[in-house]
Formats: structure tokens, C-alpha cells, sequence
């Protein structure tokens, strides 16, 4: 068995493991699940129930859920445990919701912040150098003048030319969204998420922050009262923009990361939009 698949089975077992936390009601219905296999046609053949299906044969079981209940009782610190150890209809548990305002979500309602690392592993590449081989450069707001920078970034799954009709449409905006989208703060970087053991999504290259300069994220607000009010500063046309496109928000997130957008396209599915 190569290394990388081997990776992928330990850390599968490892994501199986009984959760300490209570369940809570499955809100991942069939029709949601089956978002996936439409979102990823390249790499996904079908789902069922109970397990995801790849063209490359490969069989990948939704595990149980494990969404801890009562989540206004639960700790920051229990919550980054549990992110730790998510299986994937977890991942598909909390639904995105995409209005018009950016409004402050419930306590540790992070759609699309759950990810099943074995997952992306698949889709991506399981190692650095996997990854890197499929990097390709998407040519950022290359019509205006002084902005234009090359970002690398995967060509699985179309996200390359996902973000050039993304950085096309932004650089249509007027003058004063511009700030907001210059200097863009990354795209690929192999890492872990800060006070984690968890891989970035930046380490899939399918994932990019904006200028930095107008960024808040909860770590930078850490506090004994364990409660993080929203903030925000990036435009709702910004976000909207991206959106359009497939990618999520972490400014949707209770721990928001507001500069941070990454290619999610199930999660804006009609399939999984949120109940009023």
C-alpha cells in the first residue's frame, strides 16, 4: 500500500474513535450528502447513507455524528477537541448560511470549519508534494495597475479557474473595495492551524486571505470569559463575490477569520441551505 494511502487508513481509524461529547440531532440529510458527489464530480461516483464513494475506488464511511448538543455549554476547549477528532457527516452537520448581512452566528457554529482531514487528503494530495503537483497560477486583479500578483493554487476540482472569475469580478468593483482585496495575505503554505495539530486548508491549496491589514480572527481575542463577539470590516460585496464562485467565508463563522475564503461549493448547495 503506498505511504499516502496508509496515512489516510490510520488516520480514519483514528477519527472513528469513540467522541466524549453527547450526540446531537443529524441535520446532514441524504440530499446533502449527495451535495458532495455534485460538488466534486471529478473525484466523487456516489453516497449513500453511510458511506462516499470515489472514482479512484476508494470507500470512505460518514462515521457517526458527533456534533456535541447544547453547544452554548460547551468550551472553546472542548470545541477545538472535537474539531480534532470530526468525522465527515460531522463535517457536513452545520449548514452555511449566505444572507445579505454579515450577522454574528451562535456560539461555535462554524460551517465548513469542521473538516475531516482524510477528506481533503484524498482530494488533494496526502503530503506536500502531492499537493504541489497539481499548483497552478491564477493571475490576481492582473488589470489593476500596481495590484496584479500571481497565486498559486490547486487546478483540482477547477479551483484555479474559480478564483480568476473571482479575482475578475473583484477587480470590477469600484475604487474603494480595492484596498480590501490587494495584497492578498496567501494561497498554498503546508501547515498546521495555529494552537493545532490540524492541517490548514491552505495546505490543500484550495484556500486564499485577503489583505491582512483588515482581518480580525477569535485567536487574536483570546480571553478568560471564553466568549468571542463578532467582528468584521471585509465589504458584503467581497464576500458575495467569492461566494458566487463556491467559496465559504470564515467571517461566517463564530471563530471568525474574516480575511479567509476556501473552495467549499457543498456547503453553499440549496441542498444544505439553513432552515429559517
Amino acid at each position: 500500500m503506498p505511504r499516502s494511502l496508509k496515512l489516510l487508513s490510520i488516520l480514519w481509524v483514528l477519527s472513528s474513535a469513540n467522541a466524549v461529547f453527547a450526540q446531537s440531532r443529524d441535520i446532514s440529510a441524504p440530499e446533502c450528502l449527495q451535495s458532495l458527489v455534485r460538488a466534486y464530480p471529478d473525484a466523487l461516483l456516489h453516497a449513500t447513507s453511510d458511506s462516499l464513494y470515489w472514482r479512484n475506488g476508494a470507500v470512505m464511511p460518514f462515521g457517526r455524528l458527533t456534533l456535541p448538543s447544547a453547544l452554548g455549554d460547551v468550551s472553546t476547549e472542548e470545541w477545538e477537541r472535537f474539531l480534532s477528532q470530526a468525522t465527515l457527516r460531522d463535517q457536513m452537520a452545520q449548514c452555511y448560511k449566505h444572507d445579505d448581512s454579515a450577522t454574528a452566528p451562535l456560539r461555535h457554529n462554524d460551517p465548513g470549519r469542521i473538516r475531516f482531514e482524510p477528506f481533503f487528503r484524498m482530494m488533494y494530495g496526502a503530503t506536500e508534494n502531492e499537493v504541489r503537483q497539481n499548483l497552478v497560477p491564477v493571475r490576481w486583479l492582473k488589470n489593476l495597475p500596481n495590484a496584479a500578483s500571481t497565486l498559486m493554487v490547486t487546478r483540482i476540482n477547477g479551483v484555479n479557474t474559480k478564483l480568476q472569475a473571482v479575482s475578475d469580478e473583484l477587480e470590477r468593483l469600484p475604487k474603494e473595495f480595492h484596498p480590501y482585496i490587494i495584497q492578498p495575505a496567501g494561497t498554498f503554505k503546508w501547515r498546521v492551524i495555529a494552537g493545532t495539530e490540524r492541517l490548514s486548508n491552505h495546505s490543500f491549496a484550495a484556500a486564499i486571505d485577503i489583505n491582512l491589514r483588515f482581518t480580525d480572527y477569535w485567536r487574536w481575542d483570546l480571553n478568560k470569559s471564553d466568549r468571542y463577539p463578532f467582528k468584521n470590516r471585509i465589504p458584503m460585496a467581497i464576500v458575495h463575490i467569492f461566494e458566487k464562485h463556491g467559496f465559504i467565508w470564515g467571517g461566517r463563522w463564530y471563530h471568525y477569520d474574516t480575511m479567509h475564503f476556501e473552495y467549499r461549493p457543498e456547503l453553499l448547495a440549496k441542498e444544505c441551505e439553513c432552515e429559517d
